[in-house]
C-alpha cells in the first residue's frame, strides 16, 4: 500500500492506533473491573453460607454443650449423679430434642451376673472422654419427622467405651430459619455431607448425590469441598453457565452448597459490561470524530498550501492565502504568504540579475584576437550570475605594428556591485586609451577615476594589462596590485613570475604606476595570466588547487594551442573540486608566441 496523501497518513498513523489504544485501555479495563466484581461475588457468597452454617452450628452447640457437661459429671458420686440427672433433663427439654437415650455399648454382662439398667442416678463407674459424631437425616418413627443423632461415648476408668448418649434432634428444627431458596438468587441449595450425599436441597427433583446428574459444576464442587472448608467454583464456558459456592459446618461434617445460573449472578456484571462498552464506545466515537475534525481540517490547510505553492510554481504571486486560525498552521499560512512577496521580489530580481548578466557577458570578449605570430584564448567562470573578474582584448584590427594589449582585473568580492565596479573599470580603460599614451599613464588616469567613485565604499580592483608587440618578441606590463604574470621559456621549460610594484585601483588617486618591460620572446614561449580563483580552488576534503599544480598542468599541456591548454587548466580544475560549485570567480588568459 502506498501512503500518498497526508489524510491517509493521519488515518494509518493517527486514528487507527487512538482507536487501537483506546479499545485496549477499554477491553482491560473491562476485564479488571469484571475480575473484582467476580471476586466480590465470590467473597459474598461465601460470606452468605457462612452465615447459614453458623446458624445450623448454633442450634448443634447447645446439645452438644449438655452432652459434654454430662461426660464431665460422670463416674461422680452424690451430688454428681443429681447433676447428671439434671444435664439429662436439661437436654431432653432443649429445643428440637425429640429424645435422649444412654445405651451400654460394653462386653457382654458374663452369666450369673446381673445387669444393671443404665439409668441415671446409679454409679457406673464410669467417665467421659469419649468422641462426638452425628448421624445422617432419618425418619425418626417416635417423632414422626426426619431426625439426626448426636452420640457421644462414655468411658470406664481403663479408658473402654462402656456406654452412648444419644440424643435425637429434628432435622427441620436445624434448617427451619434458613432462607434456602434465597441464597443469593440461587436456584438450588443443597446440605451434604463430606462424601457428597444429599440430606437436604431445595431442589425439586429427588437428588441422592451430589453429581449423580453428570453435572461437571457438582462434581468439581465436591471435589473442591472435600479438600477446602469454603470457596466458589465457575462452570464451564465463558461467561460461565452456571456457578456455585461451598462452606463446611463447624459441629457437624456438612457443607452447605449453592448453585445459581450465571446469568443471574453476572447479572449486575453484565449490565456493567453493557453500559460500560456503550459509554466506551460513545467516548471513542467522539474523540475519533473530534481527531478526524481536527486532523481534516489540517490537511486541508495542507492541501491548500500545496495548491497556492503549484501556483507559486507556475509563476502566480498575486494570490494571498487567508490566515483563519491562530494555531501552528495559521502560523504557516502567513509565513507562506510572507514568503510570497519576498519570493516575488527575489524573482524579480532574479530577472534584474539575469539582465545585468546577459549585459556582462556581452561585455565580455566574444572571440580572441586572430594574430599572425600570437596565438590566446582567455575565459570567465563566475560563481554567481554575475562575477568580478574582468579580461579583455584592447586591440584594434589594423592598428600600426598590430600589437596585443590584454587586461586582467579582480575586483574585491563578487556579485552585483563587483560586476558594476568592472563595468565602470572596463568602460574607463577603453575610453583612456583611445586617448593615447603608455600603458602606465593610462593605468594611473582610471586610477584617479575610479578612487573618485569608490573611494568612500572601500572597493578596490586589483589589475593586470599587458601589452605584446605585433612580431612577439617585446612584452610590456603594468602591475595594480593583481597577482603576477607568469612567462614561460619553452626552451629552458622554466617559469618566471611577472613582478612589478603598484596599488590596486581605488586605494590611492595620487599613485602613479610604472611601465615594467621584458623583451626576445621565442616561438612557443607562454604568457599566462589569472585570477586567484585558480588556485585557491578547493577539494571536497579542503586541499587548495595551488598554483604548482597550475604550472605542471600547463607544462603538461604547452605543445598544445592556446585554446587547449585554457581548456586544460579548467578540466583539471572541474576533476579536483569534484564539479561542485565554485566559490569565486575565475578568469585566465593564455597567450602563445608562434
Amino acid at each position: 500500500m502506498h501512503i500518498r496523501t497526508l489524510q491517509q497518513r493521519f488515518v494509518i498513523f493517527v486514528l487507527l492506533p487512538v482507536a487501537a489504544l483506546l479499545v485496549a485501555m477499554g477491553v482491560a479495563g473491562f476485564v479488571f473491573a469484571r475480575r473484582s466484581l467476580l471476586e466480590e461475588w465470590e467473597k459474598a457468597t461465601v460470606l452468605k453460607l457462612e452465615r447459614a452454617a453458623h446458624m445450623v452450628d448454633m442450634r448443634l452447640s447447645r446439645p452438644k454443650e449438655l452432652m459434654r457437661l454430662f461426660q464431665a459429671t460422670a463416674g461422680g458420686q452424690g451430688h454428681g449423679r443429681g447433676l447428671q440427672a439434671v444435664v439429662l433433663k436439661l437436654m431432653e427439654e432443649s429445643d428440637g430434642v425429640l429424645a435422649v437415650r444412654l445405651r451400654p455399648v460394653g462386653p457382654p454382662v458374663p452369666p450369673g451376673t446381673e445387669a444393671r439398667p443404665m439409668m441415671p442416678g446409679h454409679d457406673h463407674g464410669l467417665m467421659g472422654g469419649g468422641q462426638f459424631r452425628i448421624t445422617a437425616p432419618r425418619y425418626d418413627t417416635e417423632g414422626d419427622s426426619q431426625a439426626v443423632s448426636l452420640i457421644a461415648t462414655m468411658n470406664d476408668a481403663y479408658g473402654q467405651a462402656q456406654a452412648e448418649v444419644e440424643v435425637t434432634l429434628d432435622f427441620h428444627f436445624l434448617l427451619e430459619d434458613l432462607p434456602l431458596s434465597d441464597w443469593y438468587e440461587a436456584r438450588r441449595a443443597y446440605l451434604v455431607d463430606e462424601t457428597g450425599r444429599i440430606l437436604t436441597t431445595t431442589a425439586r427433583e429427588p437428588r441422592e448425590r451430589l453429581g449423580d446428574n453428570g453435572s461437571r459444576l457438582e462434581l468439581e464442587t465436591l471435589k473442591a469441598l472435600q479438600s477446602r472448608t469454603s470457596g466458589t467454583v465457575r462452570g464451564g464456558g465463558y461467561p460461565p453457565v452456571e456457578v456455585s459456592g461451598f462452606y463446611r459446618l463447624a459441629e457437624a461434617p456438612w457443607n452447605f452448597v449453592a448453585v445459581a445460573p450465571a446469568k443471574d449472578i453476572l447479572a449486575a456484571v453484565n449490565a456493567f459490561r453493557n453500559l460500560y462498552f456503550a459509554t466506551l464506545g460513545g467516548f471513542i466515537l467522539i474523540i475519533l470524530v473530534l481527531i478526524r475534525r481536527v486532523t481534516g481540517r489540517t490537511a486541508a490547510a495542507v492541501r491548500g498550501l500545496s495548491a497556492a505553492a503549484e501556483r507559486v510554481a507556475r509563476g502566480r504571486y498575486e494570490e494571498a492565502l487567508p490566515v483563519t486560525t491562530r494555531d501552528e498552521i495559521g502560523e504557516l499560512t502567513g509565513s507562506f504568504n510572507t514568503m510570497v512577496v519576498q519570493l516575488r521580489e527575489r524573482m524579480r530580481l532574479k530577472h534584474s540579475l539575469d539582465l545585468a548578466k546577459e549585459v556582462q557577458q556581452n561585455l565580455m570578449p566574444q572571440a580572441a584576437p586572430r594574430l599572425d605570430r600570437i596565438d590566446v584564448a582567455g575565459r570567465s567562470r563566475f560563481c554567481d550570475e554575475t562575477g568580478g573578474d574582468y579580461y579583455d582584448y584592447l586591440h584594434e584590427p589594423g592598428a600600426p605594428g598590430g600589437g596585443l594589449q590584454v587586461v586582467v582585473g579582480d575586483v574585491a568580492g563578487h556579485g552585483v556591485s563587483s560586476a558594476l565596479l568592472m563595468a565602470s573599470v572596463r568602460a574607463s580603460l577603453r575610453q583612456r586609451r583611445a586617448v593615447g599614451d603608455g600603458i602606465g599613464a593610462i593605468v594611473s588616469d582610471v586610477n584617479r577615476q575610479i578612487t573618485r567613485d569608490v573611494g568612500d565604499s572601500g572597493r578596490f580592483m586589483p589589475l593586470f594589462y599587458l601589452v605584446l608587440s605585433g612580431d612577439g618578441r617585446d612584452l610590456a606590463w603594468v602591475r595594480a596590485g593583481h597577482d603576477p604574470g607568469l612567462f614561460y621559456a619553452a626552451r629552458d621549460d622554466v617559469f618566471h613570475d611577472l613582478y612589478g610594484e603598484g596599488l590596486a585601483l581605488g586605494i590611492d588617486p595620487d599613485y602613479r604606476f610604472q611601465e615594467n618591460q621584458r623583451g626576445g620572446l621565442q616561438p612557443r614561449d607562454l604568457i599566462l595570466v589569472g585570477t586567484d580563483g585558480i588556485w585557491e580552488s578547493r577539494s571536497p576534503d579542503g586541499e587548495m588547487f595551488g598554483k604548482d599544480r597550475w604550472r605542471e598542468v600547463v607544462r603538461r599541456h604547452r605543445d598544445g594551442t592556446a585554446s587547449e591548454i585554457l581548456e586544460a587548466v579548467f578540466q583539471a580544475l572541474e576533476v579536483f573540486t569534484a564539479a561542485a560549485r565554485p566559490h569565486d570567480d575565475v578568469t585566465f588568459i593564455v597567450i602563445k608566441i608562434r
